[in-house]
């Protein structure tokens, strides 16, 4: 079928097809609107923060033990990070 028509006649049905297509698109989006959603309204929040310090003063909080220092067994780390865990024999001599 499109051996037989021309270039000429190939672009124009492009163009008319592009054409609707836009024309479409444009009636869809500006022309008939889409509803706006509307949020219903929320009262706005209390700007007032109270805070209860009340269950500093409980006993319960007041048994509570702070936990035991945790000592490390050896020290952390070596002098010279950079020397090798194996020295060869012949620069230990």
């Amino acid at each position: 079928m499109l051996e037989n028509l021309s270039p000429i006649k190939i672009v124009k049905y492009l163009s008319l097809g592009l054409a609707a297509v836009s024309f479409a698109l444009l009636l869809k989006e500006v022309i008939l609107k889409p509803k706006q959603l509307t949020l219903p309204f929320l009262p706005s929040p209390s700007k007032k923060i109270e805070i209860n310090l009340e269950f500093l003063e409980d006993q319960k909080l007041q048994n509570l033990l702070p936990f035991e220092e945790i000592s490390l067994p050896e020290e952390i780390g070596r002098d010279n990070p950079f020397q090798p865990y194996l020295e060869s024999e012949s620069e230990s001599e």
